[in-house]
């Protein structure tokens, strides 16, 4: 099991996020690359959000962002 550090991204704070910008879980699961019932389990705290599936998630929201504003 991964210890925790100041620069983990808890499943709530993922949560909490996604809630705050609107975005579907399926969507961000789909963006990541892993099923929703794997993305519950990490909002759950069951498994660990990888750097590059955070990053995945950052980079196609930034790409959805700039397409809106565009």
């Amino acid at each position: 099991m991964a210890t925790a550090t100041s620069s983990t991204i808890t499943g709530a704070t993922l949560r909490e996020w996604l809630d705050e910008r609107g975005i579907r879980y399926v969507w961000a699961a789909r963006q990541m690359g892993i099923t929703q019932s794997h993305l519950n389990f990490v909002m759950r705290g069951d498994r660990p959000l990888t750097s590059e599936n955070a990053r995945k998630l950052i980079d196609a929201y930034l790409k959805l962002s700039q397409s809106v504003i565009a």
